[in-house]
């Protein structure tokens, strides 16, 4: 009776085996698939923006629709860094003391700011990046993937939420 129970339990241990890690790489499979979507999106918008050197709602609406097409959502957040060059004087009061030399310095724009300027009420087309500026964009998963679900019930573990991470951008042209 024992050796059959023993038996039994192998039996349901190996079609449990067998159902299980196929459904888990499967579901990997297609958060890979997710992952590689959300960086084509974000490569497609963030190289528009460094190639025209602007952002219109426009493009940032379709930016948004193509990652709803996804069917998850995400936290975007958009940074863009201003270079701006600094006169290096001796003594700031003094006109006449400048070295030569001058510092490069950023000043950076993040997402509220940037949508402020899209926004209607601020009456601008667009928001507009200068030449030797840097825009990014990061994109992360605010809720659990499929995959992620799966294996926190098969493996009775929590598992981080995060685990689209897409961080793309570049200098504008």
């Amino acid at each position: 009776m024992n050796d059959s129970i023993g038996k039994l339990f192998v039996i349901v241990l190996g079609a449990f085996l067998m159902v299980f890690f196929p459904l888990i790489q499967m579901l990997e499979n297609q958060e890979d698939i997710s992952r590689m979507f959300v960086q084509t999106e974000a490569g497609r918008f963030v190289d528009s923006v460094r190639n025209t050197g602007y952002i219109t709602p426009r493009m940032y609406q379709d930016f948004l629709t193509a990652l709803a097409s996804s069917g998850m959502l995400f936290e975007i957040e958009l940074e863009h860094l201003h270079r701006k060059y600094d006169p290096v004087y001796v003594d700031p009061l003094e006109s006449n003391s400048f070295t030569g030399e001058v510092k490069v310095n950023y000043n950076a724009f993040y997402t509220e700011d940037i949508l402020m300027e899209l926004t209607e009420e601020a009456a601008k087309e667009r928001y507009v990046l200068s030449k030797g500026d840097y825009f990014t964009v990061n994109i992360s998963n605010r809720e659990k993937t499929l995959a992620t679900k799966t294996k926190e019930l098969f493996l009775g573990s929590d598992f981080p939420v995060e685990t689209i991470i897409v961080r793309y951008g570049g200098m504008v042209h």
